[in-house]
């Protein structure tokens, strides 16, 4: 009974092998804030046997909305797409799109994992890759007009631009301002919400400024 068990296992354990499981992600290496990106996650199975129970789950940043697509359940962080059954020598793709808002230069990251059980082997596993991306602009411009040069004790007038270049809008913007120790406060158009450099602006639709 212990030689025919150990035969068993050791033929089971040749139809499976974690490494015959590949999965990588395409996508761009840099993307705009509010640009639509595509994330393509693809895998293969080139084991003897088929993988049951196969789901592939992306996870994201926040600052990441996705498109709704057939079959892909979306929450806050996170999305899963059921595969079901991955037969043996099978390769596929499973997309993941949608736009990143945030600042110039955020490096944001993405993780694919598939998660399968092994037909040959009752166990679980799983299998990820992560990928980073840059912005390269931001779906939020702020600029300063100020004259360049002044003589001491000249008045001087600056103007202070904001604006949503986006397609989302934003919420609970605030203006704060730093101040050299030789700059005297004099007035503001609109008045300061708080003390003479803070400015609670609220919120900002889309296109606005």
């Amino acid at each position: 009974v212990l030689l025919v068990g150990g035969v068993l296992i050791k033929m089971r354990s040749g139809l499976f092998s974690e490494e015959n499981i590949t999965v990588s992600i395409v996508n761009p290496a840099e993307i705009a804030s509010a640009e639509k990106i595509t994330f393509d996650f693809e895998y293969s199975n080139t084991n003897w046997s088929a993988l049951d129970e196969a789901v592939v789950v992306f996870e994201y940043p926040e600052s990441f909305h996705p498109d709704a697509m057939p079959k892909l359940v979306i929450n806050t962080s996170r999305a899963e797409y059921v595969l079901g059954t991955v037969a043996s020598g099978a390769r596929g793709k499973v997309t993941l799109t949608g736009k990143f808002y945030g600042s110039k230069g955020d490096q944001v990251r993405v993780r694919g994992t598939l998660r399968y059980s092994a037909n040959a082997l009752s166990s679980s596993y799983e299998k990820r890759v992560d990928r980073t991306v840059i912005l390269t602009s931001s779906s939020l411009f702020f600029e300063i007009k100020a004259p360049l040069e002044l003589v001491s004790d000249q008045e001087a007038q600056y103007e202070i631009r904001y604006g949503n270049v986006g397609d989302v809008r934003f919420s609970d913007l605030k203006v704060k301002l730093q101040y050299p120790t030789e700059f005297v406060f004099s007035e503001a158009v609109p008045r300061p919400t708080s003390g003479d450099a803070l400015w609670d602006i609220g919120s900002l639709e889309p296109k606005a400024e």
